[in-house]
């Protein structure tokens, strides 16, 4: 069975507590594992790097506008 690819562009707008990141540095540095989109946005810039968005799709059912301008599905090669 192939893989699908989900070739997506657009934006969505959100409040700040309903986005979740989820810690991704490095091991040896001591961080709060999972943070609110408020939490996010008072860190320096390099630590807000050592997250990463913890779910799309729940961004995507929680926030107050989205758009897409494109989706395209392909099965890999």
């Amino acid at each position: 069975m192939k893989n699908i690819m989900v070739h997506f562009s657009g934006w969505l707008e959100i409040s700040p507590e309903k986005l979740m990141f989820v810690y991704d540095g490095h091991e040896s540095r001591v961080k709060m594992g999972v943070i609110d989109g408020a939490v996010w946005s008072k860190l320096k810039a390099e630590d807000k790097k050592e997250y990463v968005l913890m779910n799309v799709y729940d961004a995507q059912a929680k926030c107050e506008d989205i758009e897409y301008t494109e989706i395209e599905l392909t099965e890999q090669l």
